[in-house]
């Protein structure tokens, strides 16, 4: 099955890969398989447009559904803060806004969606 090549190819360069299909051939559903699999290195931080930054909570905890509801935490503020959480998801704009939290926070494991 080639979408499971893509996931494996990343296993076996340590997560490094770039997901560049078109639009609606499941990039979110392998990102978050692929980071499923480094889970041992979360918190992870996923950084998108503002307009989906839900929808990547929601797609979270559809294809994993062992989270506990509070294991995602959408940052939708600049005043937000980036958590313990085991999912952080924020928007590009603010991204800038957290720099002395994400060199705090987080070590490897960060998926950046286009949309």
């Amino acid at each position: 099955f080639p979408l499971s090549l893509f996931s494996s190819f990343a296993i076996f360069r340590n997560g490094r890969l770039l997901l560049a299909d078109d639009m609606g051939l499941g990039k979110t559903i392998q990102a978050i398989c692929i980071a499923a699999y480094y889970r041992q290195e979360w918190p992870l931080l996923v950084v998108t447009p503002s307009s989906v930054r839900f929808t990547w909570a929601e797609a979270f905890h559809r294809w994993l559904p062992s989270l506990s509801p509070g294991s995602t935490n959408v940052v939708v503020t600049g005043k937000d803060n980036l958590t313990a959480s085991l999912i952080n998801i924020i928007s590009f704009d603010l991204l800038s806004k957290m720099d002395k939290q994400l060199k705090s926070t987080f070590q490897v494991v960060i998926i950046v969606s286009g949309a």
